[in-house]
């Protein structure tokens, strides 16, 4: 059986979850640190998850609302509420154009389609920002959310 892929929701107020990630090509830049172990890519490491996070939070509070966010070594995770009409897909687009055309970015950098999945109540939300904020200590990547400093989570330690 075949499934069709869901349209993505767009409405004003709407908080969703979405993630977007890199292709899966390994690219062996001689970086030896644990972050860059995925077999599934690691361009978002270093001063890269840097540019992203900056990224992120560029238009915070003027086109978007960012609720939590969590850069990873091949896939962004992103609870976002657009603003001002923005568009979700727009917001996405102009997040991924900019790292992609940043410098020594891999081509082509990015999957084409994110996933998104709308909040439907607060709980859904507190549920969603634990998840996204959780997602380094459960990859292995660091002991405590906190100590991940590309996410909404961390400490600044």
């Amino acid at each position: 059986m075949r499934f069709k892929r869901l349209p993505h929701i767009d409405a004003p107020g709407l908080i969703q979850h979405v993630v977007f990630c890199t292709h899966s090509v390994y690219r062996d830049d001689g970086d030896d640190d644990a972050i860059g172990k995925s077999p599934h890519g690691r361009y978002l490491i270093g001063p890269t998850a840097d540019r992203m996070q900056e990224v992120l939070l560029a238009r915070h509070g003027d086109e978007y609302l960012l609720h939590a966010w969590c850069v990873m070594p091949n896939h962004v995770h992103v609870l976002v509420e657009p603003r001002g009409g923005r568009a979700l897909n727009a917001i996405v687009q102009s997040w991924k154009s900019v790292i992609a055309h940043s410098p020594g970015a891999a081509k082509p950098l990015w999957q084409k389609n994110y996933f998104d999945r709308f909040m439907r109540d607060e709980e859904q939300v507190w549920f969603t920002v634990n998840y996204i904020e959780a997602n380094p200590v459960a990859a292995g990547l660091v002991n405590a959310k906190a100590e991940w400093r590309w996410s909404s989570a961390w400490s600044g330690d």
